[in-house]
């Protein structure tokens, strides 16, 4: 007997790596509405990468740490998973279930 488990919540569809950060606002503000995770995605770079401290503001926020992410990402990793770089708005909104 095999298990298959699926892919965490948090794992970009591949077709959305390339996304810049107009691509994610736009996600955020035309499917879901969801003003704060469009906030979020502003707060980034034009490539949609956080500042360190706003990532650990971000994750503290939501009661949780960038080590507690950064294991989560690399386990996905060593599964195969492809992920975004730890300091995508992206990223760490998906995996704060955004």
């Amino acid at each position: 007997m095999t298990t298959t488990t699926a892919p965490a919540g948090w794992v970009i569809p591949a077709e959305q790596l390339t996304w810049d950060r107009s691509d994610w606002i736009d996600a955020y503000q035309d499917v879901c509405s969801d003003t704060y995770a469009s906030s979020v995605i502003w707060a980034s770079d034009d490539r949609c990468l956080l500042a360190m401290p706003d990532l650990q503001r971000l994750l503290s926020q939501h009661g949780t740490t960038v080590a507690e992410l950064q294991a989560d990402l690399t386990a996905g990793q060593q599964q195969d998973a492809i992920t975004l770089p730890i300091t995508h708005a992206a990223q760490a909104l998906a995996w704060l279930g955004y």
